[in-house]
């Protein structure tokens, strides 16, 4: 592997591949596209260089790389851009056809750009494409980095990958299985524990961004709402099971003393088989305050619905009359909200299981359902959960101790969630001059 590129690779599953990001670089979704699409540059003020990689499905029937190339060099021309070329040359990515196309490109008396394309033919009509915007003083320096970068790229069999994905939704199936009433009772943790929530600020300093109590314990369905009185349930409200309870506060402007408090309580029924939770954000701005509510139900299995509907409801000022979603999650791959922050509780970990899984998780970040990628293993005297909340997400990094309770998480952006204990994040925060509540 060149010494430009992470040894790690990167794995693309919706473009059907795997890459080495060049040191220092970030690699993301285009969250602005509607298709599967990446961004990348290398984090520098301003960035040396900037890459998109998109699918590109010409018109043309008999399109080749070498074809493209010559339309885009037009495509340019008829702009009245004056490109000179730097190179278009034949560049196969393994058995692929693939050609690498640079240009100079004046944009006043001052200053040029430089613009380039690497394609890969992935199918007949079906074209891989990088874009790669520079400097002409930035160039030369990263020229030889980015060709690595492309020379890298190793296109997986879709059907392996299609394979595996199986393989995760079968593991995490059977670990699911596991998962009796009475192993959901063991991972209660009544006992409040303290999270600081922490990220490098400009300086390369930790500094304070958050804080979080995470609690849970044997409840009734119906206390996702601590308002109301417990000897009032009836029906469904009275079915017991875990109860989750998370209290949070998290800084949105330090300057401002802008905030947001999140009071959130996940019920999930000791079978497994329906969840109940209620979420209230409050964002904070001296005395004006503004939340954001979410409310999720997943009713007992019934003769009519042997496969109930995950319900999820969220309301605001802007909307008061609220959203909703429903999903029909299949049970055999589904996990709860509330077993979701115990995921450490309920593996196992007696080394009977290691290794890649798969389920299907509300995300809220996302308002959607997707399947997780998840990989288990022992790390030392702990146990580390790898995670990408849904196909070419970020991994999350999460260490348990040896009972299975969080100790550590790691966020693709450095955010990082570590036990403390009350005394130390009220400290912290006095002497960063934030309150806590």
């Amino acid at each position: 592997m060149p010494a430009t590129l992470e040894a790690k690779a990167t794995a693309i599953e919706s473009l059907g591949m795997t890459l080495h990001q060049p040191k220092g670089a970030v690699f993301a979704p285009d969250m602005q596209s509607a298709t599967p699409a990446f961004v990348m540059d290398d984090q520098q003020d301003p960035p040396r260089y900037r890459c998109r990689l998109s699918i590109l499905v010409p018109s043309e029937l008999d399109a080749t790389c070498e074809s493209l190339v010559t339309d885009h060099l037009l495509a340019m021309q008829g702009r009245g851009q004056k490109p000179t070329i730097l190179s278009n040359e034949l560049l196969p990515c393994g058995e692929r056809d693939g050609r690498l196309f640079y240009a100079s490109v004046p944009l006043d008396e001052s200053t040029t750009a430089i613009t380039g394309w690497y394609l890969v033919q992935m199918a007949p009509s079906q074209f891989l494409v990088c874009s790669v915007v520079s400097s002409a003083l930035d160039f030369p320096t990263v020229r030889a980095t980015l060709k690595d970068f492309f020379t890298n790229w190793d296109f997986a069999d879709r059907d392996a990958i299609a394979v595996r994905q199986v393989e995760r939704l079968k593991a995490g199936s059977e670990l699911l299985e596991r998962i009796n009433p009475d192993r959901l009772r063991a991972a209660a943790s009544p006992a409040p524990r303290w999270f600081r929530i922490h990220r490098l600020d400009a300086d390369g300093r930790p500094a304070e961004i958050g804080y979080m109590t995470l609690s849970s314990r044997p409840g009734l369905r119906g206390e996702v709402d601590p308002s109301r009185d417990p000897q009032r349930f009836a029906g469904i409200d009275r079915d017991e099971g875990l109860l989750t309870e998370i209290q949070s506060r998290t800084v949105l402007s330090v300057k401002d003393g802008a905030f947001t408090d999140t009071a959130a309580r996940f019920w999930t029924a000791w079978d497994r088989q329906s969840e109940s939770w209620s979420a209230i954000a409050t964002d904070r701005l001296g005395k004006k305050a503004r939340s954001f509510a979410e409310t999720g139900i997943r009713p007992p299995p019934t003769a009519a619905q042997p496969v109930p509907v995950l319900h999820v409801m969220t309301t605001s000022a802007r909307i008061p009359d609220g959203t909703e979603l429903e999903w029909e999650p299949d049970p055999n791959y589904y996990l709860s909200q509330g077993e979701l922050w115990h995921l450490g509780r309920l593996l196992p970990r007696d080394g009977s299981f290691t290794g890649e899984f798969g389920v299907a998780t509300y995300d809220g970040r996302l308002a959607q359902l997707p399947i997780r990628q998840d990989r288990w293993t022992r790390d030392g005297t702990r146990w580390l959960l790898e995670s990408q909340p849904g196909r070419d997400k970020p991994v999350e990094r999460s260490w348990f101790d040896a009972n299975g309770l969080l100790v550590k998480r790691l966020e693709a952006d450095g955010t990082t969630t570590e036990l403390s204990t009350q005394d130390d994040i009220k400290a912290r925060w006095n002497a960063a001059g934030l309150p806590i509540r």
